[in-house]
């Protein structure tokens, strides 16, 4: 039986973000803004500085946020926004 090959070191990562998110969405005493704004910078910077190469193409910040601009996931936001309003 093959197994499956080991994840790379963006993937153990993201993995560890992940975790790290979830214990600071958990805490009371930091607001959930706080949690998310650090999320988001830490993706930035470590795309940055450690872009992601696939089959010789190198994926950095920009392209990694550029499907958060997608008419669909804007208007999705904006009624959940509209729907925490009311």
């Amino acid at each position: 039986m093959a197994f499956p090959p080991a994840p790379d070191h963006h993937a153990i990562a993201i993995l560890a973000l992940t975790i790290i998110a979830l214990i600071l969405f958990t805490r009371e005493r930091i607001p959930l803004e706080t949690s998310s704004l650090f999320v988001i910078a830490v993706l930035a910077i470590g795309f940055e500085l450690f872009p992601y190469q696939h089959n010789g193409e190198m994926l950095h910040s920009i392209e990694l946020f550029s499907g958060f601009g997608h008419e669909a996931l804007i208007a999705v936001c904006a009624l959940m926004i509209a729907q925490a309003k009311a």
